[in-house]
């Protein structure tokens, strides 16, 4: 691709570039075999997806030209949503759902999602609604009053691919478990933990990080009480998940999760509003009445009058990810672009500044070799301003998209902009010939996550 071509990327490229730049514990007694380390998961019994160098993958076979990231609620072999179930995003919008098994996609009476795709039937009770599409392998069978606002294809031949949705590094030791006795308090930092049990009205505290855990359990209104104002939370469960009490994040972002690798049933009685769930192996179901966050699991099932409310998940948090980007004000658009920087580092900075430099050049139509290398080393400077943080411009009034949408796409664009522009010439090596038929190391390529972004920008 042409110099050139590029300019179109500058004003995301630009928002990204200036957008960037020990526990205390009370008196709960735990466990009498504390202070002892222990093997997490004898080798032979390690969980499904995991290899024998203790590396594990969850995947999805996704249909080929979709991206997971675009449904609320995915089932490995079928989908199941009771009579009153709803699947939004985070807009309280109808979500789509995909069903990439042979149980396909059943919707209860009065059941409401987005787009529907099935690698196998969909069956619609009784007011049942999709908005939006139903693309299915099979037939669809839709009772007297269901309702499909967009256009229904069956017999669909459907070419999946396997798409990784987890990762972990399986710990060789861990520290022995936290139990928390009724009324008791306490606060963990991220690490292995053999087990974790919070009971009735207790209340555990995890600071930002990965936990990875053999048992979870977490008993009617118990609490985890989750720190992710500045960082993600991120818990692995290897074998046993019981959950009755409430996850309770510190801040409205999308930035925690919980990944279950075990295949025992897991039945969701718990507030899980947020937290973006995956459990490949396993049967999952939201029981009736109980929100939950983005769920993708081997069969999907919401209960009676149950809610998906679904955001992506995303490791990169520069402030509260509820927040419409046109309502930033000076003092948060500071904070945010300061912990891009943080987040990626002075290398990736340099960058896109070096980029920012050389649309500048282009766009200002030099006429000689020292005006562009002029026009490129203004824009590079103030780019590489310590202070540049100071004077973020505010975004469009018309910008409805949140901060959670423009973080999740900084994380996935960032790198894939570092890979493709790190050999961007630097300013005092520019040309006018150079300018215009400088070629990247790579295609630079939008993620969809920007889709949403980039309209905000007018792109």
């Amino acid at each position: 691709m042409r110099t050139f071509e590029y300019a179109r990327y500058t004003s995301l490229i630009g928002t990204v570039v200036l957008m960037s730049s020990a526990c205390t514990q009370n008196s709960t007694k735990v466990p009498e075999i504390k202070g002892r380390l222990k093997a997490l998961i004898p080798i032979t019994s390690l969980p499904t997806g995991c290899n024998a160098q203790r590396q594990c993958s969850a995947q999805v076979n996704m249909p080929i030209g979709l991206n997971v990231g675009d449904f609320g609620l995915i089932g490995t072999t079928g989908v199941r949503l009771a009579p009153r179930a709803l699947v939004l995003d985070i807009n309280s919008l109808p979500a789509p759902v995909a069903a990439l098994g042979a149980n396909g996609v059943y919707m209860g009476a009065s059941s409401s999602t987005g787009s529907v795709v099935s690698l196998a039937g969909v069956s619609m009770d009784g007011q049942a609604s999709v908005t939006g599409t139903v693309q299915a392998a099979g037939t669809l069978t839709k009772q007297l009053g269901a309702t499909i606002s967009g256009q229904v294809s069956e017999h669909v031949s459907f070419q999946t691919s396997p798409v990784q949705v987890a990762a972990l590094a399986l710990p060789t030791n861990v520290q022995s478990g936290v139990n928390l006795e009724p009324g008791q308090k306490q606060s963990i930092v991220a690490g292995a933990y053999d087990s974790l049990t919070v009971k009735t009205s207790a209340q555990m505290s995890l600071g930002a990080g990965t936990y990875v855990v053999s048992n979870l359990d977490l008993e009617p209104s118990g609490n985890f009480v989750l720190d992710n104002r500045t960082s993600a939370v991120e818990i692995h469960v290897l074998n046993s998940l019981l959950c009755k009490g409430a996850f309770v994040p510190m801040a409205p972002t999308a930035n925690v999760r919980i990944v279950y690798w075990g295949n025992y049933d897991v039945s969701l009685e718990c507030n899980v509003a947020g937290a973006e769930m995956i459990a490949v192996h396993a049967n999952v179901t939201v029981a009736d009445r109980v929100t939950a966050g983005r769920l993708i699991a081997a069969s999907a099932q919401l209960g009676a009058d149950a809610k998906i409310v679904a955001s992506q998940f995303h490791h990169f948090t520069s402030g509260p990810g509820s927040t419409p980007l046109s309502q930033l004000d000076s003092a948060a658009r500071t904070l945010s672009c300061q912990r891009v920087d943080q987040y990626f580092g002075a290398a990736s900075r340099e960058i896109g500044c070096r980029y920012r430099g050389l649309a500048a050049a282009i766009a200002g139509h030099p006429a000689t070799d020292s005006e562009a290398q002029s026009q490129c080393l203004a824009a590079y400077q103030a780019c590489m301003n310590p202070n540049h943080c100071n004077s973020v411009a505010a975004y469009p009034a018309s910008c409805t998209v949140t901060l959670d949408v423009r973080d999740l796409c900084t994380e996935k664009y960032v790198p894939m902009r570092d890979a493709a522009l790190g050999n961007v010439v630097a300013c005092s090596d520019l040309t006018i010939y150079r300018a215009y038929t400088y070629q990247p190391l790579q295609p630079l390529v939008r993620p969809d996550e920007c889709r949403t972004v980039s309209s905000c920008l007018g792109q």
